[in-house]
């Protein structure tokens, strides 16, 4: 179990590599090709080994929840309803689909895979997609007050990760 905790957290680094990118740039330009889309995502996952991949900027108009052909368990969100902006999910390999305790991708900005590793030990994933600087405070306020909502809940591990949409810039 350790060693398959490890390889996950390996994989953290690669989830965003650019093929997985050029195929998230492809779903978004043309919905039709989404079978053919999951499956490259999919592909690429398997590639470099990631059990977990979380998905930022999904802009789906309705929420997608299934058990892909591998065994793969995708959920991904909608985006808000009064733009396409936002949306989350995760996929999730068939190896570690069985451990999954929940996945909740109902808030267009923040996204919660729970999972039970052992009988008391869990892993809590927190995926968000942060508004940009240009956002009304209104907005930025409601996304931190979802990501505070999300850490809150006790857990053995907590990982938050995603797009937090950040400027860098000399200071």
């Amino acid at each position: 179990m350790f060693k398959a905790i490890g390889r996950y957290f390996r994989a953290l680094g690669y989830l965003f590599t650019g093929q997985i990118d050029s195929a998230r740039k492809v779903l978004n330009q043309n919905p039709a090709v989404v079978q053919a889309t999951f499956d490259r995502i999919i592909e690429e996952k398997k590639k470099i080994r990631c059990d977990i991949l979380g998905v930022s900027e999904t802009r789906r108009k309705q929420p997608v929840h299934a058990l892909w052909a591998d065994g793969s368990t995708v959920a991904l969100g909608a985006a808000e309803e009064s733009r396409t902006v936002g949306g989350v999910g995760f996929i999730v390999s068939k190896r570690w689909a069985p451990l999954i305790d929940l996945i909740d991708v109902t808030n267009p900005r923040v996204g919660i895979l729970t999972l039970r590793l052992a009988r008391k030990a869990t892993i809590r994933i927190v995926q968000v997609y942060a508004p940009t600087s240009a956002a009304e405070d209104d907005e930025i306020e409601m996304f931190y007050e979802a990501v505070q909502a999300a850490i809150a809940p006790r857990s053995t591990y907590l990982i938050l990760m995603g797009d937090f949409n950040a400027k860098v810039d000399r200071g």
